[in-house]
């Protein structure tokens, strides 16, 4: 296994997840077989290491269309740590997995990996995980189109990133925020042609007849 190639990846996750990643994405393209035999090795062997593997590369398989990639990797890692310490490596892995598999529509695994990134958060006390975790969950609330859950859980998520003093997190959380509001609105004015059809219906029914 290349120790150095995984150092590298954990050690530059903030950059992998930041808002200038090509110079790495471009890295990974070069080392995708390194990268494929570091995660087997992990699997194998070490666990932890894995999990703070794929939690970190996650972006990376995002922006190149390698999305079942990744959460098939991801998704061994996970199954493979089940039963081990719940740690903040897995707390990372599991908010990859459920950012993956929301990016491809799959609600259900979504809300129960973000769920459980949540979970773990807290226990740590990591208000950076537990802000991205939050998100992960409004994120989940978009695809259910509620509006009233995804500005709570965003919200949620602007709170805690404030607290861990993480602008790169208070800017996403704010954007989520104002995506809810705009699905609000989106869904509120759905919703008025339906009702103005309803009362026009009621109008035009005829007077009941009075009893008997």
């Amino acid at each position: 296994m290349d120790e150095g190639l995984t150092a590298d990846i954990v050690a530059a996750e903030a950059a992998l997840r930041g808002p200038s990643p090509e110079a790495w994405f471009d890295r990974l393209d070069g080392e995708s077989e390194s990268l494929e035999a570091a995660l087997a090795s992990a699997l194998e062997h070490d666990h932890e290491q894995g999990l703070s593997l794929a939690g970190a590369v996650w972006p990376y398989w995002l922006a190149r269309d390698k999305v079942a990639t990744g959460r098939d990797w991801l998704g061994r890692m996970l199954e493979a740590s089940e039963w081990e310490e719940r740690t903040e490596a897995r707390a990372r892995a599991l908010y990859g997995a459920g950012t993956l598999a929301y990016c491809q529509g799959d609600r259900d695994p979504s809300l129960r990996f973000h769920t459980e990134s949540l979970a773990i958060a807290r226990e740590h006390r990591n208000l950076q995980l537990e802000a991205d975790a939050l998100i992960g969950l409004a994120c989940v609330s978009l695809l259910d189109r509620n509006a009233l859950v995804m500005q709570q859980h965003a919200q949620a998520s602007l709170e805690a990133a404030r607290a861990a003093g993480d602008e790169q997190r208070v800017a996403t959380a704010a954007e989520h925020v104002a995506a809810a509001e705009r699905l609000e609105v989106e869904i509120a004015a759905a919703a008025e042609p339906h009702q103005e059809a309803a009362v026009q219906e009621a109008l035009d029914q005829p007077e009941a007849a009075p009893p008997a």
